[in-house]
């Protein structure tokens, strides 16, 4: 049950002896955040069966939390006909009583210790509890033991957002699961309504080019090469709150890039979770926050789907978790007390945001930089066709009109490379 100061109890379901020092990360962090951890460690010797104990502190948590990794644990042989392990059947309990179930996985190319890996029945069993598991729930990669221990975190905040009033009875928990059936359901109109929004119709080819990638905390700046959806998983997986910023001269294809990583999101690239984007081109109103903004459109485009009335803490609950991620565009066109307001009110998770600026103003979370590079004149040419043939015009023109049309550019532009 939740405990004085509010917060939920946590329990903690896995193998042990492949995961004790991830497990031991974790409880730390659990018990710093202030969640009540009850986990095998604080076993002792008592006269309740091992199994009874633990099926019993399932049933009576809050919020149940498995990981998995390469062994599938104990069997007990008591009343137990189906040789299920001990973790299998603490997932099971958790089931029965919809307790909300949050998942983790070790990433399969991480290294493990081969003592620590199953072969045979017991590799079979814990294959076929991965495909059960994953069918139900959306499941996060860990491999560190701090990384996991900022996931579970990450994911104890969107269920339980901290702006709420935790002592609330009226407030509602949102689980993984819950967040992957909203998306579910509304995928399709919500991507549909993005895309045909007029700036994003405007920009509806986009050819790549180079780009200089800063992640958060990087002392070195990669590239310039072209950017790839996998270079933005390290971001979508990291705890807390983050800004993602596209910077550069006017015309240099910012939006541009911004909506083609939408459209990567849209299609759940990377990883396979489909994250929904949300426009913000206009300064808020009087009081309005980023996450108002948000749920004010989503209001527009689901009120023929039966959601009217978003709660705020749903919403919140799927910007923290990154389902929802709002893109702000244009900020330095904003004034600068536009600006202000908005760089105050912006929600948890991912936001990303162009600017011409690349004074971020963004001091109080992890920063990205993404910067797209100019073209140089002899790439002028190829551009162009890769455009046309991206329009279904490749044949627009011939080789006749493609010589003097770049001599013409090369008057024009002269050696120097300049914004597409």
């Amino acid at each position: 049950m939740p405990n004085p100061k509010g917060q939920p109890t946590v329990y903690v379901s896995s193998t042990f002896i492949d995961l004790e020092g991830h497990r031991a990360a974790l409880k730390t962090a659990l018990e710093k955040a202030r969640y009540d951890v009850e986990c095998m460690e604080k076993y002792t010797a008592f006269d309740q069966r091992p199994l009874d104990r633990c099926l019993a502190d399932v049933a009576a948590t809050d919020v149940y939390v498995l990981l998995i990794a390469h062994r599938y644990g104990y069997r007990p042989l008591e009343n137990n006909p189906q040789r299920r392990s001990i973790t299998h059947l603490e997932y099971e309990q958790a089931s029965r009583h919809n307790k909300p179930r949050l998942v983790f996985t070790v990433d399969r190319h991480h290294p493990w210790p081969p003592p620590w890996i199953d072969r045979n029945a017991d590799a079979d069993d814990l294959a076929a509890f991965r495909v059960e598991v994953e069918a139900s729930h959306g499941v996060e990669r860990f491999t560190t033991p701090d990384q996991l221990a900022s996931l579970v975190l990450q994911a104890l905040q969107a269920l339980r957002p901290p702006s709420l009033d935790s002592g609330s009875p009226q407030t509602r928990i949102y689980t993984p699961a819950d967040l992957q059936s909203w998306v579910d359901r509304h995928q399709s109109q919500l991507s549909a309504a993005f895309l045909g929004l007029p700036s994003v119709q405007a920009r509806q080819v986009h050819v790549p080019l180079d780009v200089c990638l800063t992640p958060a905390g990087a002392s070195a700046t990669e590239g310039p090469r072209l950017l790839r959806p996998e270079d933005l998983e390290p971001l979508l997986a990291a705890a807390g709150s983050h800004v993602q910023l596209l910077s550069g001269d006017g015309g240099a294809g910012k939006t541009s890039l911004a909506f083609a990583i939408a459209r990567w999101w849209q299609e759940g690239e990377p990883g396979g979770v489909v994250r929904l984007p949300v426009l913000i081109e206009t300064a808020l109103g009087s009081q309005e926050s980023v996450a108002d903004r948000v749920r004010s459109w989503l209001r527009n485009q689901l009120a023929g789907a039966g959601e009217n009335d978003l709660a705020p803490e749903l919403i919140e609950a799927l910007l923290a978790a990154k389902r929802l991620i709002p893109i702000v565009d244009h900020l330095s066109e904003l004034s600068q007390a536009a600006r202000e307001q908005l760089l105050a009110a912006l929600p948890p998770g991912l936001v990303v945001v162009t600017s011409r600026s690349d004074d971020d103003g963004f001091r109080e979370r992890p920063l990205s930089r993404i910067v797209p590079q100019r073209i140089g004149v002899e790439r002028l040419q190829a551009f162009f066709l890769d455009y046309l043939r991206r329009k279904g015009q490749g044949e627009a023109l011939s080789d006749d009109d493609l010589m003097p049309a770049q001599a013409q550019l090369k008057r024009i532009v002269g050696d120097k490379p300049i914004t597409v």
